[in-house]
């Protein structure tokens, strides 16, 4: 078991470090994929920029050039072929982005058509209501009123039927259902006004709108001054320029190749450093007693009721700044202060870092490079003696055009996580004490020793007490001396049994026995310490728990017929079971 028991403790150590440290790698891998995307696309359109610009230049000067033709043509024809037909390649791919334009506007032409489809059509609906369901309705009407006056003419030689005629005139009112289909016809006519306005108008007005802020933000254009002497020296041709654009993405890709060469460094790196950390976190655990020793725990407690039973000052309960020094083992929920200083600052920053890398990432920082092809490639590709004198203005007041003139190219924010791994800081030390029990008795006295040198003795405390009370600092002394006081009630029962003789306890086990017993009881051979223990824990530790000094105990002779030594593990466990009744019975005297 000791064998595997420094692999074992190692392993645990590392299993919560890998299951966060793998998912937050994982997790930035994929940012970094997914932002990156932007930026490569807006510099390969920036790069198609680039040549159309440079193709519309060529384009004119290949014009300007073929006026010169029809005076040098001799001269210059072997010069100016190459020049058209690199002419001719940049027109060609002119056309091309115009196309690409045309299809866009021929795809919210559409969009218009259709919309003036629906308005006609709400408008047809209108008229043909009124056209058709008004009508019938006045004729109805007319209708009845000359069936009356037909059937007065026709009875006035009998009056009595003239109530027949007024039945036959009052059947005018069957009309009023026309009139019902009129108002609804109406109400239908207003309701078509109100979805075309509701809809077709407010839709119109965001198309309108919409392609007003596009102009708005993405208008920037490059103005050309055109201060050129030619010279009619022609240096190089367009291959050139395409192999400069073509090298621009050979960069490009090469830092995508570093940037995935630095991450698998990194994770390598991890991978060594999480074994390495464990095993130096355990060599720490078994050297150093102090070693994040802030916890409490049920056997501290124990321990405590021991060193009390010896008459010594006890350290429970706590004064109010231990308390907050000292936390529980089970609590392993952060701090308000570790929430302050080690957890927000570090969110907040991550926030804000990430929401300045989107932002410059996708607004595409590659635009340098693309004045920088500009200004420098057309020079070399054209060598009209423009040299010096061509320059490339950005101008616009949209969102792009001011982002491009204030841009900053090698922005490179720091970026911080949360330390998220504190929550596991914690467990460290519980898996060390399970696979090396032994350490959490040394670790304990520290902790105990620490308390107590922090708190003082009780002289110190009477000092800074009056102390305080003649300067005023607080006035609650007698608080505090309750509270320390309230430590040592518990141990007027030790006190009590000290009182009936003088005894020695086992500075580890805390076995007691009288001062005089020297056959049971051993000392530590340094002679200011002289730490007494019993021959059990004198014969088990190698180290003396309080000066670190080791025992020779080679030349000591063992009584081999003191009981104890040899017994069976279940006498000795009825041993341990009756010793700790007694304690109790002790204790409750």
């Amino acid at each position: 078991m000791a064998i595997y028991r420094p692999s074992g403790c190692v392993t645990c150590i590392m299993l919560p470090v890998v299951s966060t440290a793998t998912l937050r790698a994982v997790i930035l891998l994929l940012a970094l994929s997914w932002t990156i995307q932007g930026p490569m696309m807006n510099m390969q359109y920036n790069l198609q920029q680039t040549t159309k610009t440079i193709a519309c230049v060529q384009n004119t000067v290949g014009k300007q050039a073929g006026d010169l033709r029809t005076v040098g043509t001799k001269l210059a024809h072997a010069k100016l072929k190459p020049f058209l037909h690199m002419s001719s390649m940049f027109t060609e791919v002119a056309n091309r982005t115009k196309a690409i334009l045309k299809n866009i506007e021929t795809g919210v032409s559409t969009l218009g058509r259709g919309i003036r489809k629906v308005n006609s059509w709400l408008s047809g609906v209108m008229i043909r209501c009124n056209d058709e369901i008004m009508k019938p309705y006045h004729r109805c009407v007319d209708v009845f009123r000359r069936a009356g006056r037909k059937c007065d003419e026709s009875v006035w030689f009998l009056p009595v039927l003239t109530v027949f005629c007024r039945g036959v005139e009052a059947l005018k009112y069957i009309c009023n259902i026309g009139l019902l289909l009129q108002k609804l016809c109406t109400f239908k006519g207003q309701l078509a006004e109100k979805i075309k306005d509701a809809v077709i108008g407010r839709l119109e007005k965001r198309i309108d709108q919409a392609e007003q802020d596009l102009l708005a933000e993405y208008r920037f254009n490059f103005t050309m001054n055109e201060t050129v002497t030619y010279k009619m020296t022609y240096r190089t041709n367009v291959t050139q320029l395409y192999d400069e654009l073509e090298k621009q993405y050979d960069v490009i890709r090469s830092a995508m190749d570093k940037v995935n060469q630095i991450f698998g460094y990194l994770v390598f790196l991890t991978c060594l450093q999480l074994p390495l950390g464990a095993a130096f976190y355990l060599y720490r655990f078994m050297s150093a007693d102090h070693l994040e020793n802030y916890f409490l725990t049920d056997r501290f407690k124990g321990f405590d009721q021991n060193i009390m039973r010896k008459g010594r000052e006890a350290a429970f309960p706590l004064m109010h700044k231990e308390r907050k020094r000292f936390i529980p083992r089970t609590a392993l929920r952060p701090t308000k202060t570790e929430i302050l200083t080690k957890f927000l600052p570090p969110v907040v920053n991550v926030v804000l870092t990430g929401i300045v890398i989107f932002y410059w990432l996708f607004l595409d920082a590659s635009v340098f490079q693309f004045l920088y092809v500009v200004n420098s490639n057309l020079k070399q590709t054209t060598a009209f003696g423009m040299k010096d004198k061509v320059t490339a203005v950005v101008s616009g007041t949209g969102l792009v055009a001011d982002t491009y003139k204030n841009i900053v190219h090698d922005m490179t924010p720091n970026v911080a996580e949360p330390e998220k791994m504190m929550y596991f800081a914690r467990t460290r030390s519980l898996i060390c004490e399970l696979y090396y029990p032994e350490r959490i008795r040394p670790r304990l006295s520290n902790l105990h020793f620490t308390i107590l040198s922090c708190r003082g003795s009780w002289s110190q405390f009477a000092a800074r007490c009056i102390q305080q009370q003649l300067s005023g600092a607080r006035t609650g002394i007698g608080h505090q001396a309750a509270q320390r006081l309230a430590s040592q009630m518990k141990s007027i029962g030790s006190l009590i049994r000290a009182t009936a003789g003088r005894m020695k306890f086992c500075f580890d086990c805390n076995d007691s026995g009288p001062y005089e017993d020297f056959e049971n009881f051993r000392h530590c051979e340094n002679f200011d310490c002289q730490v007494p223990y019993c021959v059990e824990c004198y014969f088990r530790t190698r180290r003396c728990l309080n000066c670190k000094q080791i025992k020779q105990a080679d030349d000591l002779e063992i009584d081999e017929e003191k009981a104890g030594l040899h017994l069976s593990p279940e006498e000795e466990k009825a041993a341990n079971k009756a010793a700790k009744r007694r304690d109790d019975y002790i204790y409750m005297l």
